[in-house]
């Protein structure tokens, strides 16, 4: 099973929380492969972070992507304050970041796991870009829509929240949905982060 974080020093400890929870909950045999897509940690949290892969059937590998892309892209954003930093933009990255992966499951840092998550994984979704949850904090309207939908102009039942992804890096690697999502972060209707272009571009193959 291959699983993500994104972080920061910020997010770090909370992380370490959630990786460790991700961990007691997995079947005794079951391999996990942690991959964690950090931008500025401290030598002592990536020290705290390596012994993660003394465990067994655990891997843990710490990849620090190059900001200058990532920069050139998200400097244009409209959210001031907010408490969702830059990094969350490495999202979009993530099929370039792990070229070598098919599927992942993403999983934010400030989450606890209280389950084994294999089955969660182990869902098909060949056909689509993503499976993943409606935002709980969304409203329907009188018509069914989504109220966080329509207030970026996407007219749809669901919309679905980013702290929990499986994603199809393969597909989305063939259908070039980075730049997409790139391209809607510039140039779209972002209320927040990553979460807006990510249902906007990935919402249209998605599996709830």
């Amino acid at each position: 099973m291959n699983v993500v974080f994104i972080t920061d020093e910020n997010y770090a400890m909370p992380m370490s929380v959630a990786i460790t929870s991700l961990i007691k909950n997995q079947k005794e045999n079951e391999a996990i492969n942690v991959y964690v897509i950090a931008d500025s940690l401290s030598y002592d949290s990536l020290e705290k972070l390596q012994r993660f892969s003394k465990i067994k059937n655990v891997t843990l590998a710490v990849l620090k992507p190059e900001n200058a892309e990532l920069s050139t892209y998200a400097k244009n954003t409209k959210i001031e304050n907010f408490h969702v930093s830059k990094t969350a933009l490495f999202k979009f990255f993530l099929p370039d970041l792990l070229k070598d992966l098919d599927k992942v499951l993403y999983l934010d840092s400030d989450i606890l796991i209280n389950g084994d998550l294999s089955e969660l994984f182990n869902t098909d979704i060949s056909d689509y870009y993503i499976a993943a949850a409606d935002d709980m904090g969304d409203l329907k309207l009188a018509d069914g829509r989504s109220y966080m939908g329509q207030n970026i102009g996407l007219y749809t039942e669901h919309y679905f929240n980013s702290g929990v992804m499986l994603l199809n890096l393969e597909k989305m690697r063939k259908d070039n949905a980075r730049d997409a999502l790139i391209q809607y972060k510039l140039h779209g209707n972002n209320v927040f982060m990553d979460q807006d272009a990510l249902n906007v571009v990935l919402g249209k193959k998605k599996n709830y």
